[in-house]
């Protein structure tokens, strides 16, 4: 899987990618031990055994993407389910790990925004380095993506070395004119993050 990965560019090979193969015991186990959990969890949500995928979830690292994907998963449940008791029920569960996914982002948010915005980009290798951002994408989780911590994140993305701050007219105006010199006078006009911030927000783009 990491060869697949890593020759389809899903993830960049560096110094902490090497040192993985070299895991202790420990490591190994704990690594395991997510895994069997990881499946178990996304068993019990495919077999809609959904009081068994609560407690599993509890004990699982990755909770704010487990419950994003349970989502996704219950979601189109809902949309292919008859009328009735199955159909409710699987509406009720959508709603309780969305709501879910939100709290844990919103605790996330009240104690660090900054911190927030990263786990929301982090890749998660248990689910083959998707991000918390992609998998709401995906499942068109509006009431996820309309939190501050998931539209900071966009912005992040949007922006990329750009300094986000250009609401103003003068930054507005050097945008303008960057563009118009094709990017020759861009350096001099525009307000670009400190190099230390972009490289923080790219180390943390490609862990894990």
């Amino acid at each position: 899987e990491k060869k697949y990965q890593k020759k389809n560019g899903l993830i960049d090979e560096s110094e902490q990618d090497k040192n993985k193969e070299y895991l202790s015991d420990e490591d190994k186990t704990k690594k395991d031990y997510q895994c069997i959990l990881r499946d178990l969890f996304l068993w019990a949500i495919l077999m809609n055994r959904i009081d068994m995928a609560k407690v599993l979830l509890v004990f699982m690292e990755n909770r704010l993407c487990s419950a994003l994907i349970a989502t996704k998963i219950l979601k189109q449940y809902y949309s292919i389910a008859n009328y009735g008791e199955l159909k409710k029920g699987y509406e009720e569960s959508r709603n309780y790990f969305e709501q879910y996914a939100i709290k844990c982002l919103d605790k996330c948010d009240d104690y660090d925004a900054a911190k927030a915005c990263e786990i929301i980009l982090r890749q998660n290798e248990l689910y083959g380095c998707v991000t918390c951002l992609q998998v709401a994408s995906d499942a068109n989780d509006k009431l996820f993506l309309s939190q501050p911590a998931s539209v900071q994140a966009i912005n992040n993305i949007w922006y990329n070395k750009l300094h986000p701050e250009q609401n103003n007219y003068r930054h507005l105006f050097a945008l303008l004119f960057g563009i118009i010199s094709l990017g020759f006078f861009a350096p001099a006009f525009v307000h670009y993050r400190e190099s230390k911030e972009v490289s923080i927000e790219y180390l943390i783009l490609i862990q894990f």
